[in-house]
């Protein structure tokens, strides 16, 4: 079961990585955190902010209702949507198809 606790944007002091494109979240560039519990164990992630943005998108058009719908997911070579993934990013979150082009190079 998925708790969300908290969310903030920072600015980047030292390199992360992305937990939605899996792609280097650069120092200097703005990143959301997301404290929350995952059966029952705590997780911190970071993300692009234009990730989580494209993210939230991808749960409301799939209608996933519980959890986080992470764009890696749909990413990993053996899933089903990950052209329907990068098509979507490409028309309507470019910044976001960039960090995918990037992380598959």
């Amino acid at each position: 079961m998925f708790e969300f606790i908290a969310e903030s944007t920072h600015t980047a002091r030292k390199t992360h990585t992305c937990s939605e494109c899996n792609t280097t979240i650069e120092s200097g560039q703005k990143y959301t955190a997301t404290k929350c519990l995952w059966d029952g164990d705590f997780e911190l992630s970071k993300a692009h902010v234009e990730c989580i943005a494209a993210g939230n998108d991808m749960m409301d058009l799939l209608e996933v209702d519980e959890g986080r719908y992470f764009i890696v997911d749909g990413m990993s070579n053996d899933s089903d949507c990950k052209d329907d993934v990068l098509a979507h990013c490409k028309d309507y979150h470019p910044a976001v198809y960039k960090h995918l082009k990037q992380g598959q190079d």
